[in-house]
């Protein structure tokens, strides 16, 4: 897909988030995450709306080159359910930072680790996750998502990786921080550059996963 193509698709998909978070419409269930999808990317993506059918891996920068291990697309349905089921059982209203932000974090990695569509996985859970902190009564703060959409993505796959041979497990510290600053602000800075994995690059150089940048691309 050449840039012009790429960057009306873009501008497209802005504008339908726009309209969608101005609609005060939601529900807390799979098929409303359906629906957010096909709302996105209708026309866009042939199966909009619509979980998908093969399994799946991304290359990833910050992991160099390997990929989180994603959800069997045949699992997809149950996983979600039993996630959501989890999920509304808890209580949100007078609890603390901490107990809000490491649980929302905890929802949206697993959720994003089922990766249900084929593409605008990280686009259309990111609008979830708005809307339903939203709806819990949560103020918003809508331009951290657009500011830091790269971090918000790769702390996302931080906290779905994990490498049991060379002993790394899920890391949610960047991710809830992410929404430590999208709920509650401060002077909370995010640095993409710090989510790299070096010790996936130790036997390489970490200087080298700068050149992969042109080599694998995000989705």
């Amino acid at each position: 897909m050449d840039y012009g193509k790429l960057l009306e698709i873009r501008l497209i998909v802005t504008e339908r988030i726009n309209e969608l978070m101005g609609i005060r419409d939601f529900e807390f269930s799979v098929e409303f995450l359906k629906y957010i999808h096909q709302y996105l990317f209708n026309g866009i993506y042939d199966n909009s709306g619509n979980f998908r059918t093969y399994n799946i891996s991304r290359p990833e920068l910050i992991l160099d080159g390997e990929s989180v291990k994603y959800l069997d697309y045949n699992n997809i349905s149950n996983y979600l359910n039993f996630d959501f089921f989890e999920e509304n059982r808890k209580k949100y209203g007078n609890q603390g930072v901490n107990f809000v932000t490491k649980n929302i974090a905890l929802f949206s990695s697993r959720i994003w680790q089922v990766h249900p569509f084929n593409d605008g996985n990280t686009r259309t859970i990111g609008i979830f996750i708005e809307k339903y902190l939203q709806d819990l009564g949560f103020n918003v703060n809508r331009e951290v998502l657009k500011s830091e959409f790269e971090y918000y993505r790769n702390a996302l796959v931080l906290s779905a990786y994990y490498n049991e041979r060379l002993h790394i497990h899920n890391n949610y510290e960047p991710l809830i921080k992410f929404y430590m600053k999208m709920l509650f602000g401060g002077d909370i800075i995010l640095d993409n550059d710090s989510l790299y994995l070096e010790k996936l690059f130790e036997n390489r150089g970490v200087k080298e996963k700068v050149r992969k940048n042109e080599q694998y691309g995000k989705k």
